[in-house]
């Protein structure tokens, strides 16, 4: 009887524990659910996240029949709505976006947030040119859903379009192709809207070729500075030069423009124009133990060296480390980088001249705010630019302005400089409105710096 009841007893315990799994099993699984849903759910706007339409692209793109357009759709400036209606407003601009977008989906087509106010959407495609006005519908709508009341915000949206032609491409490849036109789209479309072309491609593989190997370059010296003569209107003698660079790789130049805007985007351009600038010392002083008598030279920076606060100490250094006189060094920036941080330039341009540099505005007369940018900065000289000179010398109307301008510059106790000069016809006509020296082919190209030095008279 004893052995009767203890085995029942150890068969309601292994009852009891084996229920108490079950449900302690089920309660688990219960409790894991929302953690799995929210593996693949953007939590602000209920719809798909990046994780969802990563694991399950090719799913989605089969239901298309493996073709169709991945797009990125952008909410310009998104982070100032933010910052000045603060991020409950903000998710309310994201959750209204979502839902138009959504009631746009055609069947099959899929929607999913990225991050911030950037959503990644597979569409499916007939023709580029329907597509295109599909897209600029699509823009229009969303506008205009944001604008409605209660929410009443004015938007800005920029859309980056791939065209799926085959499947076996990686989704990552396809999206930073619809990145890369996002990007053009910005900078360039009229509707903010742009496919991602072939061409696009090859300069992509030529923007990552070059900062791939920009550092190496950099240290294998393969940037060579050129130097174009500034001579005297009057005289015609060498009053001066401005320091450009070449990339001189082993199968060819790579030209400025091509590397320039690279560096700009990616801040290497802080380290290349400071090589230059120690270049352009290293020379002065080589010039000068040689017996020569050496000319200012100036050098363009970029508008990234405003904000950095080494620029003037690190220019102060480089010319003590090689014993070269400020006063043989000019700093040239372009009027646009000046106007867009007035106050910034302000205390740069301060400093630069306590210690000693010149500076001169470059690129006078390409944009709109020379004027305010003259009323608010002293230069010691401005740089006319070429395309401001224009048909000087069969144009009346120009003449006048230019005559006028470079009066007007020289009352500021500015010197004028004028590039671009190519033709006698327009250096007479430069020289006799006063302009003080002039850069062009007509005087001289840009030339290596040991052709340089032969024009450099002797101390």
């Amino acid at each position: 009887m004893a052995i009767w009841l203890w085995g029942g007893l150890c068969g309601g315990v292994v009852l009891l524990f084996s229920g108490l799994l079950l449900f302690a099993t089920r309660l688990r699984k219960k409790d894991d659910q929302p953690g799995r849903d929210t593996t693949y759910v953007d939590t602000l706007t209920g719809v798909d996240n990046f994780n969802s339409m990563q694991a399950h692209f090719g799913q989605y793109l089969k239901r298309l029949g493996n073709k169709g357009v991945l797009m990125v759709v952008d909410v310009i400036k998104f982070k100032v709505i933010n910052d000045l209606h603060g991020y409950e407003r903000g998710n309310e601009v994201l959750r209204t976006i979502t839902q138009q977008l959504h009631k746009e989906l055609h069947t099959n087509e899929i929607l999913c947030r990225l991050a911030g106010g950037r959503f990644v959407l597979l569409l499916s495609l007939e023709d580029r040119a329907s597509f295109l006005k599909r897209a600029v519908h699509l823009a229009t709508q969303l506008r205009r859903a944001c604008a409605q009341e209660p929410l009443g915000l004015i938007i800005d949206v920029a859309m980056g379009m791939y065209e799926i032609t085959d499947p076996q491409v990686p989704f990552y490849i396809m999206l930073d192709r619809a990145h890369f036109a996002l990007t053009s789209a910005k900078n360039s479309s009229p509707n903010k809207s742009q496919f991602f072309e072939e061409a696009d491609r090859s300069r992509m593989v030529a923007e990552q070729e070059i900062e791939t190997t920009m550092h190496s370059a950099l240290s294998n010296h393969q940037f060579e500075i050129y130097l174009q003569p500034k001579c005297d209107f009057t005289t015609g003698q060498l009053r001066g030069a401005e320091a450009l660079v070449r990339w001189n790789k082993a199968d060819g130049i790579v030209r400025p423009d091509e590397f320039i805007p690279v560096f700009e985007k990616n801040g290497f351009i802080l380290q290349l124009d400071m090589y230059i600038f120690e270049e352009v010392v290293r020379l002065q002083k080589e010039w000068k133990e040689k017996g020569l008598a050496p000319v200012p030279v100036a050098v363009n920076f970029s508008r990234l060296h405003l904000n950095d606060d080494r620029f003037v100490p690190q220019m102060r250094h480089i010319s003590s480390k090689y014993g070269v006189e400020a006063q043989l060094l000019e700093v040239e920036l372009t009027e646009s980088v000046v106007f867009n941080n007035l106050q910034r330039a302000q205390s740069v341009l301060g400093n630069l001249h306590r210690y000693g540099f010149s500076v001169a505005m470059d690129d006078f007369g390409a944009g709109y705010s020379s004027l305010n940018v003259l009323k608010n900065l002293h230069f010691d000289s401005v740089k006319l630019d070429k395309e401001f000179l224009g048909d000087c010398e069969s144009n009346p109307y120009a003449q006048n302005v230019i005559e006028g301008t470079v009066k007007m510059i020289k009352k500021l106790g500015m010197r004028v400089v004028a590039e671009g000069v190519e033709t006698r016809e327009q250096a007479d006509f430069l020289r006799q409105v006063g302009c003080d020296v002039a850069q062009g082919y007509f005087f001289s190209r840009p030339v290596k710096a040991s052709v340089f030095e032969q024009m450099l008279p002797h101390s």
